[in-house]
C-alpha cells in the first residue's frame, strides 16, 4: 500500500464515526429541543396571567333602551394623565393636570383611539398650553375646555366618533418661581 492510500483509509474509518455520532446527537437533540419548548409553553400557559397586572384603559356599559327595543352599549375610554404648563404672563409656573375620559359606542372604537393616543396626547397639551388659569377656571371655563378638547379629538379619530368627554380630574399647581430664585 502506498502512503497515499493509507492516508485515504485512516480518513475514512475517521469520517464514518463522526457521520454516526451526528446522526445521534441530531436524534437525541431535537426531541430535547421539543421537549424543552413544550414545557416552557406549558408553563407559560397555565402559570402566568394574560395581560398581568395592568388594568385594562376602559369600562364597557351596557343598559336595555327605554322602549325596550334592545341594549345600548357605552364604553369609557381613560386617557393617561396628561399635564402641561399654562400660559402665564408672569413669574408664576402653573400646571394642569387632567385625568380624562372618553365615551364611545362601541369596543372597536378602541383600537382606533389606542392607534391615535399619540396625536390625542398631543393636541391636548397643545390645547392646555394655549390657555390661561383664568380661562379654566369656574363651571364655565370648564366646560368649554371640554367642548374644544371634545371637538379636537373628535377630528383626529374621525370618522370614529367620541360621544363625550368626561373629566375624572383636574388640578392646577402653582409654583411660584420667584421664591425659587431668591434662596
Amino acid at each position: 500500500m502506498e502512503k497515499s492510500e493509507v492516508e485515504d483509509e485512516e480518513t475514512e474509518e475517521v469520517s464514518l464515526p463522526e457521520k454516526g455520532l451526528k446522526k445521534k446527537i441530531i436524534l437525541y437533540l431535537i426531541p430535547a429541543i421539543i421537549l424543552i419548548g413544550v414545557g416552557v409553553g406549558f408553563i407559560a400557559v397555565f402559570f402566568t396571567k394574560v395581560g398581568g397586572d395592568k388594568p385594562q384603559p376602559y369600562d364597557v356599559v351596557t343598559q336595555k333602551n327605554i322602549d325596550g327595543s334592545g341594549e345600548s352599549t357605552t364604553v369609557f375610554y381613560t386617557l393617561p394623565e396628561i399635564k402641561a404648563n399654562l400660559y402665564t404672563s408672569n413669574d408664576v409656573l402653573e400646571t394642569i393636570q387632567l385625568k380624562i375620559n372618553l365615551e364611545l359606542s362601541s369596543v372597536a372604537d378602541i383600537t382606533i383611539i389606542d392607534g391615535m393616543l399619540p396625536r390625542i396626547n398631543d393636541i391636548v397639551i397643545a390645547h392646555l398650553t394655549e390657555l390661561m388659569p383664568e380661562e379654566v377656571s369656574g363651571s364655565e371655563g370648564i366646560y368649554a375646555l371640554k367642548a374644544e378638547l371634545l371637538r379636537r379629538i373628535n377630528l383626529i379619530v374621525a370618522p370614529t366618533k367620541v360621544l363625550n368627554l368626561n373629566l375624572k380630574d383636574l388640578n392646577i399647581i402653582i409654583d411660584d418661581m420667584t421664591e425659587k430664585q431668591e434662596d
